[in-house]
């Protein structure tokens, strides 16, 4: 019976589930979730791209904070928490970064627009 239990990963679930890994994600999830855009393009299974994502994400993840199974990844109490914090400060200076390119590309074109105009008025009077 134990033998039984082995293969079909239960020992593995009730070991990962004792270590106090309460947070699971299947790595697919991790993936989309957390990859940034160099990451998105690597190859390799799930399982390593989901290592590699959580290993750019978070400094030196240790063995007792994230645990990358066959088919999920565990995170320990707050890691998980941390990694979306980190992640959503990352968003909001990405959208800051467009948002201050596209205010800067449309200032531009307005000083362009004005300048014109204001060569135009020049020559009419």
């Amino acid at each position: 019976v134990l033998q039984q239990l082995r293969c079909s990963g239960v020992i593995e679930a009730i070991r990962i589930s004792r270590a106090g890994y309460p947070h699971r994600l299947p790595h697919a999830d991790v993936v989309q979730s957390f990859a940034r855009g160099h990451l998105l393009a690597s190859s390799g299974d799930l399982a390593s791209q989901a290592r590699r994502v959580v290993e750019d994400w978070l400094d030196s993840p240790s063995q007792d904070q994230v645990a990358v199974g066959c088919t999920k990844t565990f995170f320990a109490l707050g890691v998980l928490d941390r990694l979306a914090e980190k992640h959503r400060l990352w968003q909001g200076a990405a959208a800051s970064t467009i948002t201050r390119h596209v205010r800067g590309v449309l200032a531009r074109a307005t000083v362009r627009r004005l300048r014109a105009a204001l060569l135009v008025a020049c020559f009419w009077r």
